[in-house]
């Protein structure tokens, strides 16, 4: 975490032996829980998707330079109701208490009863914090590309 030990390796694979970079399974598992239920919560309303989040949660619209506190992101999301939400190609990284998490996101959007949902298309980056309630959301950054290619 500090980068003192950080050194150019000449030759063989290094035996770090360090508790701050060893990611458990456990862990590991735990994240892609979370994540599941993130994806799950994007379609059942403002307060499962709070529920998921830290207090001072932040959330960043990359495309459009918007940055919401957790109940504005939840409502702005709710707004725009996800009928379904699936994440792909998803990479964990997992550093003691923290874990990061890359993936694309697909979700179709109810803009209006009338028309069919949606599909939309973010390269999304969420970061996690373990807590005693389990691993929730302290920052998301999502950059949309509309229609998914």
């Amino acid at each position: 975490m500090c980068g003192e030990c950080i050194v150019r390796v000449l030759a063989g694979e290094p035996d770090h032996r360090d508790d701050v970079l060893t990611t458990s399974t456990g862990a590991i598992e735990a994240v892609e829980q979370a994540e599941a239920a993130w994806l799950a919560a994007l379609t059942k309303g403002e307060e499962a998707i709070t529920s998921l989040m830290l207090e001072d949660s932040r959330a960043v619209h990359g495309p459009v330079g918007k940055i919401d506190d957790r109940e504005n992101f939840a409502h702005f999301i709710w707004t725009r109701r996800h009928a379904f939400a699936k994440a792909e190609d998803l990479s964990i990284t997992v550093r003691g208490t923290t874990a990061i998490t890359t993936c694309l996101q697909k979700v179709h959007i109810v803009f209006d009863e009338n028309l069919p949902p949606f599909p939309v298309q973010e390269a999304v980056t969420r970061v996690w914090e373990e807590t005693a309630e389990g691993w929730r959301l302290a920052h998301l950054h999502q950059a949309e590309r509309m229609p998914p290619a």
